[in-house]
């Protein structure tokens, strides 16, 4: 997940004299919205099919089974706080009996290929850069759209550089 340390960092590399205050920001929102557009940007960018995107519709998955989308790990109640959309959780589940690579963030779940590691992890790099970006357009201190565009360029980066 994006740890508000990494969020920080992001920030840091565009705007030096940061300290830290997120007063003006919704910290929760700016971490939905960098796993959301990382989680886009490995689909968009990676080989087809790599990062598939199902929705949560009325409660319920748009389609599939609940095992398709990892949701048969969860027990039914966090099960059903997560259909309810509203959630962040990026999660990997890498044991011997099932492994899946999925981010929920509101009514969007990514199922990443689990076939390698790498593209889950390259979202969850990316992810910060992103909620950077959130930061930088939406903070009543700090908006900047410069730093945005920054921001937007360096989370890309580390998707691109990899495809």
């Amino acid at each position: 997940m994006a740890f508000l340390e990494d969020i920080t960092t992001a920030i840091k590399l565009q705007n030096s004299s940061f300290a830290g205050d997120y007063s003006g920001s919704n910290i929760n929102s700016m971490k939905k919205y960098g796993w959301n557009q990382a989680s886009i940007k490995v689909k968009d960018t990676a080989p087809i099919g790599t990062v598939v995107e199902g929705n949560i519709v009325s409660n319920a998955m748009a389609s599939g089974s609940l095992s398709d989308w990892g949701l048969d790990l969860f027990k039914p109640n966090f099960r059903t706080t997560l259909l309810r959309g509203g959630s962040l959780l990026p999660y990997k589940c890498h044991t011997s009996f099932k492994k899946k690579y999925v981010v929920f963030c509101n009514t969007k779940v990514y199922k990443f290929s689990t076939a390698s590691q790498t593209h889950f992890d390259l979202a969850k790099s990316a992810s910060s850069y992103y909620a950077a970006v959130h930061f930088f357009v939406n903070d009543s201190n700090y908006a900047n759209s410069t730093y945005a565009s920054s921001a937007t360029t360096a989370g890309n980066g580390i998707v691109t550089a990899s495809y």
